[in-house]
């Protein structure tokens, strides 16, 4: 009898505190499961690290880098590409050539944004919102169409260490030109309410802060 009770009693302190031991787990676990994602987060923050040091080390000898910065009369970009079969040169170049479009066209947002807006301010409500918008689609149009045409300036094929083809290309598009191209678009979209040289006054102004943002950050 003495058995029985033995039992049942245990078997009762085992449904009483199973709820808490089963939380206890649960919370065991999460607390491990935060600490494997801090060390691993802590793991890709150290590879990136080494990642990047590795990247600034070796930037000031990569091909085309040094034809590869903007200046007051031209938007650059240097594009790097390697083929996915790991063996056509063709495919290498054609690789850098989109990642050196990509690179300009990636500057561009903040400031077509920049002179859409300023223009769009001489205006105010409905009107100047319509007409920022149609200023932020020509701006792009032409910018893409610029980049298309885009001039190469540099050039070089390398052999990397695993024996893959690396292509490193680097070209321009003319900010004058840019000027011209969408002043003309927009004279022909908005007629003789178009304000051309305070249009080009703040395509000036933006530009210039550009040039003067990568002066100040050292490059």
């Amino acid at each position: 009898m003495k058995k029985v009770s033995i039992v049942v009693m245990a078997l009762f302190a085992m449904a009483l505190f199973a709820p808490v031991m089963a939380q206890t787990d649960k919370e065991t676990q999460k607390q491990l499961e935060e600490m494997r994602n801090q060390i691993e987060l802590l793991k890709m923050q150290k590879e990136l690290e080494a990642v990047k040091a590795e990247l600034e080390a070796a930037k000031g000898n990569l091909p085309c880098m040094r034809e590869a910065f903007d200046d007051k009369e031209y938007y650059r970009g240097l594009g790097i590409g390697e083929p996915e079969d790991g063996i056509s040169k063709a495919a290498a170049r054609k690789a850098a050539l989109l990642d050196a479009k990509s690179n300009i066209r990636n500057k561009m947002p903040e400031f077509v944004k920049g002179v859409s807006s300023d223009y769009a301010s001489l205006y105010g409500g409905n009107k100047g919102q319509q007409l920022q918008s149609k200023i932020e689609n020509k701006m792009n149009s032409v910018i893409e169409g610029m980049l298309n045409d885009a001039e190469q300036i540099c050039e070089k094929m390398v052999t990397t260490d695993r024996g893959t083809p690396q292509s490193y290309i680097c070209i321009q598009i003319s900010k004058k030109e840019m000027k011209k191209e969408v002043t003309d678009e927009l004279k022909g979209e908005l007629g003789t309410d178009f304000k051309a040289d305070q249009f080009q006054k703040f395509m000036d102004e933006r530009m210039e802060e550009m040039v003067e943002a990568k002066e100040n950050a050292g490059y």
